[in-house]
């Protein structure tokens, strides 16, 4: 209870490794996360759990998150006894209230209403959106319509993150409530009953449908896959010939990118990149579902594990696991359903913006590289395109990149951002 862990965004990567010293709090990926810090515990199954909010400590230019559950001292270093939890739950108005409210969660079943409404309202007007940003060319706009983009993308992703982290409990609970029965009731391992979920989660491999429409327009046209497979040219140049190859090709190629393009593939952050900015990934996906070197999921031996497992659980609860199941079946991989959409897509365009203006900037002597802009706040940005307020110096911004930069050859990445201009990679 009264434990400490650093908040991380990147497995590996604490959230100040990332963004710069503890001087440098207010960047853009910051300001954008730490206004969720105090509502998230509270704005999804409103109040049904015992975490009441976040407590927050920088110690060393590092982000720190204490979860604190309601009625927890200050001083407290480990869980009460459990006769204290039935009393609190007894006693205390607010853990009183949770109880009922977590009984009528369950009743309800109210993540159903939560993925319905995902997928019939908040996806479609999230995506619209998202589209509309992503068509504005940013190079025909001047620094006062750039600025009031860059500050439109924010609001976008922020929306995103928001929605992402509101939807998490219903994908989690459903799928946890199972799966600490199931291994209640038949003594394996959370490992071993997961291996009956595999396939459930279909928004992971929701992008192989438009890469399979790539994969196919390419293969059937003998041209497009000499120029895929000619190693004598870098990628760039040979996703530009395979565009200009045959009408169909170019067609897949462009439905692609117009959906996946500007995504975030290699994190959630903005020092991370997009599909368009590694075009040898690109060419690689299509080459490598071409070729099929996937193999293909065995159903056969999902379905016989299945029905393994539930002829371990006891006779007399078949029925309720059935029930769990279902519900569990139900609600796996909304996450994957809808971080594309809400993290990485968002993510990405934010970065798309933020690369644009430093672009421009880095071309007027303002910063030394474009990639730079990434470390400055959403004011000294808007300073930085002629908006109030004082805007920062190159040098200062250089300073606070160096940690950015060092994160990324950590992780064997090409360089946030090359000479040449994002938008003309892919």
């Amino acid at each position: 209870m009264g434990s400490i862990y650093p908040f991380r965004i990147h497995r590996k990567y604490s959230l100040a490794e990332i963004i710069g010293p503890a001087g440098n709090r207010d960047n853009l990926i910051f300001s954008t996360l730490l206004p969720l810090l105090p509502v998230l515990p509270l704005s999804y199954f409103p109040r049904i759990s015992v975490l009441g909010h976040f407590d927050m400590r920088f110690v060393d230019g590092r982000m720190y998150l204490r979860p604190r559950p309601v009625g927890a001292p200050e001083k407290a270093s480990s869980p009460p006894p459990k006769i204290i939890f039935k009393l609190l739950f007894l006693l205390h108005p607010e853990l009183r209230y949770r109880k009922k409210r977590a009984a009528e969660v369950f009743a309800t079943k109210l993540w159903r209403q939560d993925r319905a409404r995902w997928g019939n309202e908040l996806a479609p007007q999230l995506r619209r959106t998202i589209v509309e940003l992503q068509q504005v060319d940013l190079a025909t706009l001047d620094d006062t319509a750039l600025r009031v983009q860059v500050e439109a993308t924010r609001q976008v992703c922020f929306e995103g993150m928001r929605l992402h982290f509101l939807l998490g409990p219903a994908g989690a609970i459903p799928v946890g409530d199972w799966l600490r029965h199931t291994c209640e009731w038949t003594g394996v391992t959370p490992t071993e009953a997961m291996t009956v979920l595999k396939g459930k989660a279909r928004g992971g491999v929701a992008p192989l449908a438009l890469l399979d429409q790539l994969a196919d327009a390419v293969r059937s046209v003998e041209a497009s896959l000499e120029i895929l497979h000619d190693g004598s040219l870098d990628a760039h140049s040979r996703l530009e010939r395979l565009r200009a190859s045959d009408p169909e090709v170019a067609r897949a190629l462009d439905t692609y990118l117009t959906e996946y393009g500007s995504r975030l593939v290699t994190g959630y952050d903005l020092c991370d990149q997009a599909l368009r900015e590694l075009p040898h990934v690109l060419l690689s996906s299509i080459a490598a579902q071409i070729d099929k070197r996937t193999p293909p999921q065995d159903n056969a031996v999902i379905e016989e594990a299945a029905v393994q497992l539930r002829n371990r659980v006891p006779a007399d609860a078949r029925a309720e696991y059935d029930t769990l199941l279902e519900e569990a079946c139900f609600a796996y991989g909304l996450q994957d359903e809808n971080v594309g959409m809400t993290m990485l897509w968002t993510g990405g365009l934010m970065r798309r913006a933020l690369l644009a203006a430093g672009e421009r900037l880095a071309s007027r002597g303002v910063v030394k590289r474009p990639e730079h802009l990434l470390d400055a706040t959403p004011a000294e940005v808007a300073a930085l395109l002629g908006g109030p307020g004082t805007a920062p110096t190159g040098d200062e911004l250089a300073r606070r990149n160096s940690p950015l930069s060092l994160v990324n050859q950590k992780r064997h990445l090409q360089p946030s951002c090359s000479r040449q201009p994002v938008r003309e990679r892919c």
